[in-house]
């Protein structure tokens, strides 16, 4: 999912760095931004 999430939008990539649950709380951030 990591490659997807590259391709599908690099906003969520450091989301996924930090953990990953992060990615979901990065999607919401992103929306709210």
């Amino acid at each position: 999912d990591s490659l997807t999430g590259l391709a599908d939008d690099q906003s969520i990539t450091y989301g996924m760095v930090e953990g990953r649950d992060g990615r979901a709380s990065a999607g919401e951030l992103k929306l709210a931004d």
